[in-house]
C-alpha cells in the first residue's frame, strides 16, 4: 500500500485530482484491482485498504505548501539502509549518517 500511495503522490496535481469525484472513483478501482491480483483480499478488505490509500493522500496533499510547492515526500521502499542527511542553514553544510 505504501508503493500504491507513493505512485499516486507521483502524479502532477495528484491533490486537485483526488477531488475530481471520477478520478477518485478510478484511482479506487485501480488500487482494489492491483490488491486484489497482488493476492491481498484474502489478508485485508481491499475496498477498506483503498479508501485508506486515497484518505492517506488528501492528507498529504493538505499538508502541501501552495506558495513554495513544497510537498510531502517519503523515501522509496527500496531505499538503502545508510543514508546521508544534507542539511543547509546560512552559510553551513552538514552531513549526518544516519543508519535506519
Amino acid at each position: 500500500m505504501c508503493e500504491l500511495s507513493a505512485s499516486l503522490r507521483e502524479k502532477p496535481e495528484y491533490g486537485r485530482k483526488l477531488e475530481d469525484v471520477a478520478i477518485r472513483a478510478r484511482w479506487k478501482e485501480e488500487i482494489v484491482q492491483h490488491l486484489t491480483e497482488a493476492g491481498q483480499a484474502i489478508h485485508v478488505d481491499v475496498e477498506a485498504a483503498a479508501e485508506y490509500v486515497l484518505n492517506e493522500l488528501a492528507d498529504y496533499a493538505s499538508l502541501r505548501d501552495e506558495a513554495t510547492g513544497i510537498d510531502v515526500c517519503g523515501l522509496p521502499v527500496e531505499a538503502s539502509a545508510n543514508i546521508w542527511l544534507t542539511l543547509l542553514s546560512p552559510g553551513i553544510l552538514l552531513r549526518r549518517h544516519l543508519a535506519v
